[in-house]
């Protein structure tokens, strides 16, 4: 059985708001990210008293902004780049590994010349 979403749980509730915890319960983060989220401004709640709300209009766009960053931000593989053949492609080190290597084989290098001397 799949896992409820967040349209069941509205189906069975009709609650118009939730907690930061019952929200990042729902969208299956943690309430540091639900809160770092309200932070930034890019998730919208309001306070009532000492108690802090997120709407759940609120949270369903929050979600599709992300939903939407996500998906412009995805690289895309070369065989899906028109006019790339994916036979051309190569596969880099990152640079900060050959850093570190070449750094390492320097100290090897400086340490047996001046154990020579």
């Amino acid at each position: 059985m799949a896992e409820p979403t967040i349209n069941d749980h509205l189906a069975a509730t009709d609650r118009l708001a939730v907690s930061p915890a019952e929200a990042a319960r729902l969208v299956g983060i943690g309430r540091t990210t639900i809160y770092q989220a309200i932070g930034s401004g890019a998730l919208r709640s309001l306070k009532i008293g000492k108690r802090r709300l997120i709407m759940i209009a609120s949270l369903r766009a929050w979600l599709e902004s992300a939903r939407q960053a996500t998906e412009v931000a995805a690289p895309r593989p070369a065989h899906a780049i028109p006019g790339v053949d994916a036979s051309e492609t190569r596969n880099f080190a990152r640079p900060g590994c050959i850093r570190k290597r070449r750094a390492v084989s320097d100290q090897v290098n400086r340490s047996s010349s001046s154990d020579g001397g």
